[in-house]
């Protein structure tokens, strides 16, 4: 008796594993209370490994998107996807890592997502006509969320090429790196750059409260535009060592 309880065991777990790895993608997201806001075109495969073609967020495509379960992480607790996106997204945005949700919540590890400089300088509303070249890349190493910003978390924000243009000229950044931070919702950032134009320092901190404070300097290096360079006489004196420095805090 015990064997047959065994392999009656066996098979219904097994069957219903089966049915879950198989569970088409199309008939799960039909069956999920999905804002509005967000359509989803194109579904593919299962809820373990699948893909859409298109999806949209109040009416703005922001490409592509395919998963594959991670089961390892199921003896973790944890249910963890590898997700890649953005192929044919109209903001140029893609990206790849993974993601889940355990006990402590979601998180994030080991994920790269990039977008050119000159799309994410639309989105942001600037007093003068600045336009940007270059590839922005986000490279997260480990995220862990608490609401409202994270419960920790570390990566870097990179600037490939850099480059800014405005009405009195262009200037060359090569590439600006910055480390990022966050522990209990209170985001730090510290980056530098260097190139024979100008070379400069910055810091910023966002705190739960959603103030802010920021940090840095600039000092014209050998090739600085001697446009840009007429313009500098507008600003306070550099200190002793040839830094324009700023300082500035807020709210967001």
């Amino acid at each position: 008796m015990k064997k047959v309880i065994g392999y009656v065991t066996v098979f219904v777990t097994v069957f219903i594993t089966s049915a879950l790895v198989n569970l088409p993608a199309r008939f799960v997201i039909q069956k999920l209370p999905i804002p509005s806001q967000l359509e989803i075109t194109g579904l593919q495969g299962t809820i373990w490994q699948g893909s859409a073609e298109q999806i949209h967020w109040e009416n703005r495509n922001f490409g592509d998107v395919a998963w594959q379960f991670k089961p390892s992480a199921l003896f973790g607790a944890r249910l963890e996807v590898a997700l890649r996106f953005g192929r044919g997204s109209e903001l140029n945005l893609r990206g790849k890592g993974l993601v889940g949700y355990g006990l402590s919540g979601g998180y994030a590890q080991d994920t790269i997502i990039s977008m050119p400089a000159d799309v994410a300088l639309t989105q942001v509303a600037l007093p003068v006509p600045i336009s940007a070249q270059g590839q922005l890349e986000l490279s997260i190493n480990q995220y862990a969320y608490q609401a409202p910003f994270c419960l920790n978390g570390h990566g870097s924000l990179a600037w490939n090429s850099a480059n800014l243009e405005s009405p009195l000229g262009s200037l060359a950044l090569t590439q600006a790196v910055a480390d990022l931070q966050c522990d209990n919702s209170t985001v730090k950032i510290k980056g530098s750059q260097k190139s024979e134009q100008v070379s400069s320092e910055f810091s910023a901190q966002l705190s739960p409260n959603y103030s802010y404070q920021a940090e840095g300097w600039f000092k014209p290096g050998a090739e600085f535009p001697q446009q840009l360079a007429n313009q500098l006489k507008w600003l306070p004196k550099p200190n002793n060592q040839g830094n324009y420095t700023f300082k500035q805090q807020g709210r967001l």
